[in-house]
């Protein structure tokens, strides 16, 4: 168990020592540990071992100083492996104010005529979504990044742009989120990314920790110091499960990505933009922003060889991860955003954001693929823009489903409306939702999107008549905004994922409380969607009912895709002509059994094999 204590600034004659009791729920008698603050940052950090998971623990954090004690106490709860359907919570994008408390960047803009000292404008604290969340059954919180904005939430970024060191506005920012959120963050585990914002950047390609030489964010690398972006990755963190693979990178920067296990699922957390390329590889091309609005450029150009998106030490965490499935019943991959550039400009064309996930476009490719061989279901944020997205790779759909959560609060809004409607979609859908390429040329089936009240094109309209600087994503009133965050059931029995989108706003006892498009459900086995050339015998297995099903190609050794089996039966389905080998076990146990040299054949069912699951002979 890893706990992170969160302090307001001490003095050096402040005393530094932190004290962390525990006992299991019920019980009289405390368990102590002690540990001493950490500056900067002013965190105490608590890891306790051999952890009893099974039963739920109390705690009481204690700090004397001056003769006073103060106290904060919580709840550690067990692992809830034995619920059917586990819980998660999802946010990303939580700004403090619509207009900030001075004159700063996105002072006007739609729907922004209310004062500035109003409950419209001052989103702190955000009391509805907060009382939500335990109605909702949630067992783990994941925050996804942008916990925090450097300017103008709630002050302007003024005061720290010249300062390559600008911790105590972090702290101070970093403090507000911890007052709004400590009200769950205290009785739930809780994930955190960091993304560009936390470490004070408005996009961010860390190229692995790599420093800017410009002193421009959008040239790619890292503005400010190294050890500020360390204490803002201390203080958010830190309590995460231990880093798989903990080298840090150039400059001494650290790294959080790592394997969990909870509830029976098997989570993944990765980190988006420590370790990829910087977009000055492309070509010298017309930008606004981080995006290419070059009516010349053609997207394969932006493919460019040799660039990294996740990194070569991401990528073979993934080649492992996605084939161990001890205690695990399926997975799910916690990410800062998503593999697709989805967004349109005012025109409504895709548009080419070299700051998303789907670009590079191979290395996007690559982890897709690592990705589906373990039907690994994805959470994201960042976009600020709400959506299940299917993603492709060649095919439609032959990769893994995506779930982009809403922001919590935040005034910089994107949309996905492209004037070519989507084909292959469902009956009276939107046109935007159905197969569309992304402004990369990456193929996305679109489910459901969270597209403002609004147009881009209203917005930008609107913000000429009020003299703003003209921003089309500039949209100030949550009602038109679409704030809010995200639910997703894990039945881990049916094998389903459910996704939910809910309000800020929300009644979760109203129908009308969640985003159009929402919920959807989907199967564990459509994140790896791609079609068949054929399918193997079908097994039907006992004892066991859900044993580890994984495929093997004979030519090559290669593993084709690892599942678990549902309700004792599993019919595999391969991509290649070939023979295959299956290996049906529990991992953890010796009970295992292969099945080799399996001709592939044209339909389902053509064949059964009866699978007596027992401890494999030597």
């Amino acid at each position: 168990m890893k706990m992170t204590v969160q302090l307001p600034p001490l003095g050096f004659a402040d005393n530094r020592h932190i004290t962390l009791k525990v006992r299991p729920k019920g019980k009289q008698q405390w368990w102590k540990k002690d540990t001493t603050l950490v500056v900067p940052g002013f965190t105490a950090h608590f890891r306790w071992d051999n952890w009893s998971q099974n039963e739920d623990h109390e705690y009481r954090v204690e700090y004397k100083n001056y003769g006073k004690t103060y106290e904060y106490e919580g709840l550690v709860p067990k692992d809830p492996v034995q619920k059917q359907e586990l819980v998660i919570a999802a946010f990303t994008g939580k700004q403090i104010m619509g207009r900030p408390a001075d004159d700063g960047w996105g002072a006007k803009g739609a729907g922004g005529g209310n004062g500035r000292w109003t409950r419209e404008n001052v989103w702190l604290p955000q009391n509805n979504i907060v009382q939500n969340i335990p109605k909702h059954g949630t067992d783990l919180l994941v925050f996804t990044g942008d916990q925090i904005y450097e300017g103008g939430s709630p002050t302007n970024n003024s005061h720290w742009h010249s300062g390559r060191n600008p911790d105590w506005d972090y702290l101070y920012k970093w403090y507000l989120f911890c007052w709004d959120f400590n009200r769950l963050t205290k009785d739930l585990p809780a994930i955190v990314l960091t993304d560009d914002h936390d470490v004070f950047q408005g996009d961010l390609w860390g190229n692995g920790g790599s420093r800017t030489l410009t002193g421009v964010d959008k040239h790619g690398g890292y503005l400010h110091e190294p050890e500020f972006v360390k204490m803002a990755e201390r203080t958010q963190t830190w309590h995460n499960p231990d880093a798989y693979d903990s080298k840090p990178v150039k400059q001494g920067i650290g790294v959080y990505y790592n394997a969990f296990l909870y509830g029976g699922i098997s989570f993944c957390v990765l980190e988006d933009r420590k370790f990829k390329s910087l977009p000055t590889m492309i070509r010298e091309v017309k930008k606004y922003r981080s995006r290419i609005i070059d009516p010349d450029f053609k997207a394969h150009e932006a493919d460019v060889p040799g660039a990294k998106l996740l990194g070569d030490r991401q990528i073979k965490f993934l080649d492992t991860w996605v084939h161990d499935w001890q205690s695990a019943k399926m997975k799910v991959a916690l990410m800062q955003t998503t593999f697709a550039s989805l967004q349109t400009n005012p025109e409504r064309q895709p548009w080419m954001d070299t700051d998303s996930n789907g670009w590079p476009q191979t290395p996007r490719n690559k982890a897709l693929d690592v990705l589906r061989k373990g039907h690994v279901f994805m959470i994201g944020g960042d976009t600020h823009l709400s959506a299940i997205i299917h993603h492709g790779i060649d095919e439609w759909k032959d990769a893994g489903v995506s779930f982009v959560v809403p922001a919590v609060s935040n005034k910089y809004r994107r949309w996905w409306d492209p004037l070519a409607p989507g084909k292959d979609r469902g009956k009276n859908e939107p046109g935007y939702t159905g197969n569309h390429l992304d402004g990369f040329e990456n193929k996305v089936t679109v489910y459901a999107v969270g597209n403002p009240s609004l147009s881009s094109q209203e917005v930008l309209e609107n913000n000429k008549k009020h003299g703003s600087d003209y921003d089309p994503h500039l949209l100030l009133d949550r009602g038109l905004s679409k704030d809010g965050y995200g639910i997703v059931r894990l039945d881990k029995s049916r094998q389903t994922i459910t996704m939910e989108c809910w309000y800020h706003d929300a009644n979760i006892s109203d129908a009308d409380g969640q985003f159009p498009g929402w919920p959807r459900t989907i199967s564990v086995a459509d994140n790896y969607g791609k079609k068949p050339v054929g399918y193997l015998p079908t097994l039907n297995i006992s004892p066991l009912q859900d044993p580890v099903i994984q495929v093997i190609n004979d030519k090559d050794k290669s593993i084709v895709y690892t599942i678990r089996a549902k309700n004792g039966k599993h019919t595999p389905k391969v991509f290649k002509k070939g023979t295959y080998s299956i290996l049906v076990y529990e991992p953890g146990t010796d009970m295992s059994k292969t099945l080799k040299h399996l001709k592939v054949h044209k339909t389902k069912n053509e064949k059964t094999i009866t699978v007596n699951l027992q401890p494999e002979k030597p």
